[in-house]
């Protein structure tokens, strides 16, 4: 009985996970991915800067799809993750 009640929470688990990433997905395809193509390193100009904001987060982007640095919306003095931690 508890291997049976282990695997269904294993499949509902990933059919929660999966509909979670298609919601995900879904809210994302609406938004411009920030990719900056008339831009190449070294060339003297600044990547185009764009942010997106999800929940109570806001993510930023420079020139690219990957994130930068983000922050929490209601605590906007703390640096929630940023990609300068060396």
């Amino acid at each position: 009985m508890d291997i049976f009640l282990g695997l269904l929470g294993c499949i509902a688990a990933v059919f929660i996970g999966a509909y979670l990433a298609k919601k995900q997905a879904r809210t994302f395809s609406g938004q411009s991915n920030g990719l900056d193509t008339n831009h190449k390193p070294g060339d003297g100009e600044l990547p185009t800067v764009t942010h997106f904001d999800y929940g109570n987060m806001r993510f930023l982007y420079l020139g690219s799809p990957a994130v930068q640095g983000s922050m929490k919306i209601s605590k906007p003095l703390e640096i929630h993750w940023n990609t300068n931690n060396g």
